[in-house]
């Protein structure tokens, strides 16, 4: 159970489409149109009302990247 907990705490670092850009190593624009926009894609967490720019929990798009590395390469 600690090490669930660890690891949950870890992946609450929040990432914007620019960094998931720079982390696959894809244009912004196919991340931003295409591969977000995939229904198994993670959801975007709501931090601020005021700020729009969607954020994902790194630890989920890690995950997801792994699961699908041949679908984004």
């Amino acid at each position: 159970m600690r090490q669930k907990w660890r690891r949950y705490l870890i992946s609450q670092n929040l990432i914007t489409l620019e960094d998931i850009a720079i982390y696959f190593g894809r244009h912004y624009q196919t991340i931003a149109k295409i591969i977000s926009k995939l229904p198994n894609f993670p959801k975007t967490v709501t931090v601020d009302q005021q700020n729009s720019r969607p954020r994902y929990i790194a630890g989920e798009v890690v995950r997801w990247g792994r699961i699908n590395a041949k679908r984004i390469s």
